[in-house]
């Protein structure tokens, strides 16, 4: 009997053993599944130690070592940004204490916590050498999301400590504001332009338009920072000065939306001189003649201005006074005497006759506040948020293999123990098959694609008619299995910034420090540091790149009747799958088309009454 009842206890520890055995596997087992979720819980003790010039105590901190290196900074245009856009930052440094070695910080806050709170701020940095009594020029392009007043400039050594730290004041515009770029010589005699007011309403408490001077050295170099202004003038100044980068920008800005303004008069040649490969504008002569502009005759210096394209819109009776041209979305604006000499600077209402012609091209100028919202970034964070789950085909055999353990473990194993009557030896049976169905699962599983870091990228790229250089927009989202700080990196340089929405989601309303979300390399190469990230948590980043298709995508469509009818033929050296034809609001899809093939299209307009035709 007590031989008997020993045996049972004995069959009783085993199931269970067995029963504990299978739900330990089990929950093993789906880790995988659910450890994304999981992880975005789990915080890395080592990557909240963050160091000094990382996490501050609450807000502006003392200035130090102002003595020990001179910084002149110059942030955005005449210290004004852009909320919204990219900024520049002009920086000088003059080192007068011994030799340095480290990084120079500019801190931006996507978030300004309230009282008692802290705020989130990005790291923007630069390595710097700088010996004793040498100097530097360093120029970033940081994009800026928040109102910030000031903005923490800082110089950190190689171990980590700060070594110079100063606040640096600059004015933040309203995102519809229309900033004016004016690039010339004489600066002060186009100080009227400044009565330039767009946009305004008789309920508006604030002036929206916006005039800032610039000259060649800080004329930008990116597409992304010029698209801070609405419109360009230029006026008595040689853009041969221009560098290619500078005027390639001018370009794309322009057919991206962007209006530019030119004044020519006897400084005609002068203003086309370096821009010949970008607007083929010719100077055929300019004569002096007696003309009305804005109700006052006077005597001027009329260029003799043509182009393919260039269209009249202000004639004093044979006498062109101002044209235009379309150059993608943008326009460009000639006005055929100079806008810095006399008579211009002389007539009482000039500038309101600059801004009539100017609203008379683009008559989205008069609008105060227009549709801005990109809706292809919304698209594209969608889209690149939506990572592939694991493997179908690798859950459904893990799924598998939990079964046939549990069939294994339980019945088929009983009986074959109780068969042979040698139920004892389930003590050691099934710790042995249990581990090796863990083997066997862990096998499995290490098909899934969520075992090492995975990087999503989603593009779009704007295919401007006749243009074979595109901007791409692209957002990726990169998650790790790892925990604390995870750094993406790249060789080449990338503009890339962090967008602040992402750095919303991981705020903690009990955080009273001011917390660095990321540190970003604003330098030859790319690198983003995300601090204190649980495994598999997001680390988003966004930027804008050229793209090469190695020609034009060219259409005839139009219509005939009640038909859309036409060719698009892709000269590009690119192939290209899922075609949307967008034509007056029909919208037609194509499976692809390769390079060098053309598609006809004949389908009916179905009450449309328009005839622009738009392709993506």
């Amino acid at each position: 009997m007590k031989s008997n009842k020993r045996q049972e206890k004995r069959r009783r520890m085993a199931t269970i053993v067995a029963i504990v055995l299978v739900i330990a596997m089990v929950i093993s087992l789906l880790t995988p599944i659910f450890s994304q979720s999981a992880g975005a819980a789990q915080t890395s003790a080592e990557a909240a130690q963050v160091s000094n010039n990382q996490q501050s105590s609450n807000k502006e901190q003392t200035e130090i070592g102002l003595e020990k290196f001179t910084v002149d900074t110059n942030i955005g245009f005449d210290q004004q940004y852009m909320v919204g856009k990219v900024t520049p930052f002009w920086i000088g440094i003059t080192n007068h204490s011994d030799d340095f070695n480290g990084e120079l910080q500019i801190k931006v806050c996507s978030y300004i916590g309230a009282t008692g709170e802290g705020d989130i701020y990005s790291l923007y940095y630069q390595p710097i050498q700088l010996q004793k009594q040498a100097s530097k020029q360093l120029y970033l392009n940081i994009p800026t999301e928040n109102i910030q007043k000031n903005f923490e400039v800082s110089l950190v050594d190689k171990n980590g400590t700060v070594v110079y730290r100063k606040y640096v004041a600059a004015k933040a515009l309203d995102p519809e504001t229309i900033l004016i770029g004016i690039l010339s010589e004489r600066p002060e005699d186009l100080s009227y332009l400044s009565g330039l007011y767009f946009a305004q309403q008789s309920n508006a408490t604030e002036e929206y338009t916006k005039t800032v001077f610039l000259e060649e050295d800080d004329f930008p170099t990116e597409k992304m920072v010029l698209e801070n202004f609405k419109i360009i003038v230029i006026d008595d100044f040689d853009t041969n000065l221009l560098s290619q980068q500078q005027k390639q920008a001018l370009l794309q800005w322009i057919k991206e939306g962007g209006t530019l303004l030119l004044g020519t008069g006897v400084n005609a040649q002068k203003v086309f001189n370096g821009l010949q490969e970008v607007l083929p504008l010719t100077e055929n002569g300019v004569k002096r003649q007696t003309v009305t502009i804005a109700a006052e005759t006077v005597t001027a210096d009329i260029a003799d201005v043509t182009a393919e394209g260039l269209t009249p819109y202000i004639t004093e009776r044979d006498t062109i006074l101002m044209s235009a041209m379309k150059l993608g979305a943008g326009n460009v604006i000639v006005h055929h005497i100079s806008l810095s000499l006399a008579p211009a600077t002389e007539i009482y209402h000039f500038a309101e006759y600059v801004q009539e012609g100017c609203e008379l091209v683009s008559p989205l100028l008069m609008e105060m506040y227009s549709d801005d919202y990109d809706y292809t970034v919304g698209t594209l964070d969608y889209i690149a948020r939506r990572f592939p789950q694991l493997k179908t085909n690798s859950i459904y055999m893990i799924l598998f293999a939990i079964l046939v353990y549990v069939i294994f473990i339980g019945p088929i194993l009983y009986m074959i123990l109780k068969k042979k009557d040698k139920r004892e030896l389930g003590w050691v049976v099934i710790p042995v098959v249990s581990l090796c169905f863990v083997v066997l699962v862990f096998l499995l599983s290490m098909n899934s694609q969520y075992k090492n870091g995975i990087v999503n990228i989603v593009s779009v790229t704007d295919l401007t008619p006749k243009e074979s250089i595109s901007t791409t927009s692209i957002m990726g989202y990169a998650k790790s299995n790892q925990k604390g700080d995870i750094v993406l990196s790249a060789e080449e340089f990338m503009n890339v910034a962090v967008p602040s929405d992402s750095i919303w989601r991981n705020y903690d309303i009990e955080r009273k420090n001011d917390y660095c979300s990321n540190k970003i390399l604003a330098a030859n190469a790319t690198e983003i540091t995300y601090f204190n990230k649980g495994s598999w948590d997001d680390n988003v980043f966004v930027l804008q790149t050229k793209t090469d298709l190695g020609g034009t995508i060219d259409s005839t469509i139009g219509i005939e009747g009640n038909y859309f009818v036409g060719s698009i033929i892709n000269n590009t050296k690119k192939d290209f799958k899922d075609v949307v034809i967008v034509a007056n609001e029909r919208v037609f899809y194509i499976d692809g088309l390769q390079s060098g093939q053309s598609y006809e299209l004949k389908e009916p307009i179905e009450n449309s009454s328009e005839s622009g035709v738009e392709m993506n």
